[in-house]
């Protein structure tokens, strides 16, 4: 076996972890507004709806993401 091969394997694993999977789920409902005038932590606790426990989506909070239950809007 080449010396490279370890080097190989771990880039492969690398790339099998971060592909896209259940994060690329789009659940119903819509994001609360954000207060242009105020904004949550900017840290990226989510990243996409799929990463977010039952109908929760990922939310943008004015600086990062956070799981948020969705809003329904109602139209006029």
């Amino acid at each position: 076996m080449s010396r490279y091969f370890p080097v190989f394997v771990a880039l492969i694993v690398v790339v099998a972890v971060s592909a896209p999977g259940t994060d690329a789920q789009v659940k119903s409902g819509s994001c609360p507004p954000v207060d242009p005038d105020a904004y949550g932590p900017c840290v990226e606790a989510c990243s996409g709806d799929g990463s977010c426990p039952g109908n929760q989506k990922c939310c943008s909070n004015g600086c990062g993401h956070t799981c948020s239950p969705p809003i329904k809007i109602i139209p006029l």
